[in-house]
């Protein structure tokens, strides 16, 4: 099991270093990569850059310049009304020069020249159109235009970090931009929209002559933009594409590929499961000793050696675990399937380089489980080995090998059963949190401009199930994309705001609560003069009183505003960061969101309507709504993070309760005349399981009061990511402690009850 479940583990984690390695210009690829420093002088690093930097891009050293810019659209094959969500990019017409993907049904990338042609991918082929024979057949991008398949390509064909379904020319963006489904601001310089950019060097260039380019780029930036004032600096860098798989969790990350913070806690865990196997098996062969005592004591008086005991339990110990690596293969699919990610574009190859790691693998724990007992078996005399007197009473209990072994297997099982009810619990606590604002009964709808926001806003009043209706810039719950700086007109210091733009229907369709002034009204001139701010903002601003700040005149970067109303703090960010200053303007030209609210008892109706292309009707294209209760708890579930560290623990568990459960049998045997004896001289079914049982009582008792310390400590540090954040109960820690002294009460009493129950003769007969 433990061969089974590393070699699974292994042969993700190698999957996750193979990425674009079959591109024959990689070594001249790069990835071109942003790093900002703000004010407090803390970096972020984006995998992006603004499309509109590219054109300030040249350089005789380049080759070529790639673009991808993702995009997602509802597509379905022409004359039919099932329609798939899609995501996908647009590039220029050399992708295909650069990232060599197979192309079926076609050899030639003319296509992405023609803003009517499109490249699905194998996969979505078979999903549209059932076959691959679908060169030249129409694809509808529904609120957008049809596309002709121009070819299809082979994700499999070439291990890519990209991980998308089609691919279009980028003379569509013009197109996509008038339209109103990509943002104008794309073209600007600094623009937010997610953009990668690949340079193709002519050939390889020295460290010197990269940071110059680099330097030359950034010099473009600067002449034809001006840095926010929130940021201090911006940087850009060259990530070649053979490096940037796995992810170092850059902001906007395009690879498909794993992080490499969970690559290095799969990689823990393999090695933690292979020293516990290797242990485990040393010392189940030192216990099993007592049934070869005899061989091994008339080997010793014929002169076998510790070289020669060596030998002998090295070559047991390959046989054995050669014969457990055939079993770890043939459980593998089993293991598979019941791993809790979902891992896209493994390779099957199985390459020279992972043979030879498991080979050394399977010799290193040939040695490890083959020395450990030869070594101790060598310093037992011959005498003893005739008398089966294989334990050492000379040395403290806990500190026997396989008391060791026990504590730390089951330290590390409490410490991760107690890991998985605290991320449980800071799940709930997020999910259940009052934020300070309406989540429930609460529906978004995601627009693409000010036009659409008005035609809903005219529509959705004529359903009786809608109660209200409100535009905003973005959701609450998450980091909001807007900020600015504020400052009181009659002072100099300024401070960053976050910022949201709303409607005069926000503040009560989200349930907040206006503390002071009044909300905005229909007048859309009055209120594009007036801002509205939160309780901290007002502090901030020097209002002790937050009343006083009430038709104050701020600043907002070159802009002046009047302080309209003051509302009550709310959590409008993530758990991760405390209430901050929010500033609130109205500008429908900014809004992407429309929210509806109903009641209760109308929210599936809701459901049913826009399921039903009610939305899509009056937008006249395919419509995204989320159901922001549902959102916001998705969002804050930590989904992947509680099923990988659950199947962590529960695989650590199965491989503790497997060693314990050795070690007790072995131990029980060995002392299976003693307890006879006892049993003629009277003793009870109860005193006996005591007597056999105390010891390893204490063993989990220690184990579990140690793994309580660890999971204590590991608990917190999760918990130290969260301003708001649930507290480490009692409860938490005796239900771990509880269930890892039950269980392994539960294991003794199944191992020990054979001896419990058979009878004084029939063991003196034996």
């Amino acid at each position: 099991m433990s061969l089974g479940i590393s070699l699974v583990l292994m042969f993700i984690i190698s999957n996750q270093y193979n990425f674009d390695k079959s591109n024959p210009n990689i070594d001249n690829i790069f990835r071109l990569s942003t790093s900002i420093v703000d004010n407090n002088n803390e970096t972020s690093n984006f995998a992006t850059v603004s499309y509109g930097l590219q054109r300030f891009i040249t350089s005789d050293k380049y080759e070529d310049i790639i673009s991808v810019t993702p995009i997602s659209l509802n597509a379905s094959q022409k004359g039919l009304t099932n329609a798939f969500n899609i995501k996908g990019a647009i590039t220029n017409k050399s992708f295909f020069k650069q990232f060599p993907f197979k192309l079926i049904g076609t050899n030639s990338d003319i296509g992405l020249s023609n803003p009517d042609k499109i490249y699905i991918s194998k996969s979505l082929a078979n999903k549209i159109f059932g076959d691959l024979a679908c060169e030249g057949k129409n694809i509808v991008w529904q609120g957008f235009k049809e596309f002709i398949v121009q070819g299809v390509f082979d994700e499999d064909s070439y291990k890519s970090h990209l991980n998308y379904d089609f691919y279009i020319s980028d003379s569509n963006l013009g197109n996509l931009v008038s339209q109103g489904i990509i943002d104008s601001t794309i073209y600007n310089i600094n623009s937010v929209q997610p953009s990668y950019t690949y340079l193709v060097l002519k050939e390889k260039i020295s460290e010197q002559n990269i940071k110059n380019e680099l330097a030359k780029i950034k010099a473009a930036y600067l002449s034809n933009t001006k840095l926010p004032e929130s940021v201090k600096d911006i940087n850009f860098e060259l990530h070649s594409i053979k490096d940037i798989s796995p992810r170092r969790n850059n902001i906007l990350d395009n690879s498909q590929a794993m992080s490499i913070d969970t690559i290095a806690i799969l990689a823990t865990f393999v090695i933690c499961v292979l020293i516990l196997a290797c242990l485990n098996y040393s010392v189940l062969t030192f216990s099993s000793s007592i049934k070869r005592s005899k061989e091994l004591a008339i080997r010793k008086v014929l002169g076998s050696n510790k070289k020669d005991l060596l030998a002998q339990l090295v070559c047991e110990s390959f046989m054995m675990l050669l014969i457990c690596f055939i079993f770890g293969i043939l459980l593998s699919p089993l293991i598979w399937d019941f791993f809790p990610l979902n891992f896209k574009r493994l390779t099957t190859e199985i390459t020279f380089v992972f043979i030879l790691s498991i080979i050394i693998l399977l010799l290193i724990m040939s040695f490890v489980s083959g020395t450990i007992p030869a070594y101790y078996l060598s310093k037992i005399k011959e005498l003893h080995l005739f008398q089966k007197l294989l334990r050492k009473r000379n040395t403290v209990w806990f500190l026997r090998p396989k008391n060791l072994l026990i504590i730390f297997q089951f330290s590390i099982s409490t410490a991760l059963v107690m890991f998985v009810l605290v991320i449980y619990n800071q799940t709930r606590f997020m999910q259940t949190y009052d934020y300070g604002f309406n989540k429930n009964n609460v529906f978004n709808i995601k627009i693409k401009n000010s036009d659409e926001y008005r035609l809903l806003k005219a529509e959705l009043p004529k359903y009786s199930i809608v109660n209200k209706i409100s535009g905003s810039s973005s959701s609450f719950g998450y980091t909001p994309k807007d900020h600015f700086k504020i400052s009181n007109v009659s002072k100099l210091d300024k401070f960053d705001a976050a910022c949201f733009y709303i409607d005069e229907n926000l503040i009560e369709n989200m349930g907040l609560q206006i503390k002071y002034g009044h909300d905005f009204g229909p007048d859309s001139n009055f209120n594009k003069a007036g801002v509205i701010i939160n309780e901290l903002c007002a502090r901030n601003l020097g209002f002790n009183n937050e009343r006083d700040a009430i038709d104050n005149v701020v600043k907002i970067d070159t802009s002046q505003f009047v302080i309209k109303a003051v509302v009550k703090d709310f959590q409008f960010d993530n758990f991760k960061r405390p209430i901050s200053p929010l500033i609130l303007l109205f500008s429908p030209a900014n809004f992407t969101i429309v929210t509806v609210t109903t009641n209760p008892a109308n929210k599936e109706r809701f459901k049913n309507i826009y399921e039903a292309g009610g939305l899509d009707r009056i937008l006249n294209r395919k419509v995204e709504v989320e159901d922001f209760e549902r959102s916001l708890s998705d969002g804050s579930s930590y989904k992947d993070e509680f099923r990988l560290i659950s199947f962590v623990s529960i695989a650590f568990l199965c491989l503790a309760v497997l060693g314990f459960s050795g070690i007790v049998l072995f131990s029980t045997l060995e002392r299976t005349s003693e307890m006879t004896i006892r049993k003629i001289l009277g003793a009870s079914k109860t005193s006996i399981f005591v007597t056999l049982a105390q010891e390893f009582l204490c063993l989990l008792l220690v184990g579990a009061s140690i793994g309580i310390a660890i999971g204590y400590l590991i608990s917190t540090e999760f918990l130290n990511q969260f301003y708001y954040r649930s507290q480490i109960t009692f409860v938490s820690i005796f239900m771990s402690f509880l269930f890892i002294i039950l269980l392994g009460l539960g294991i003794m009493l199944l191992i020990n009850n054979k001896i419990l129950n058979k009878k004084p003769v029939l063991e003196l007969e034996a």
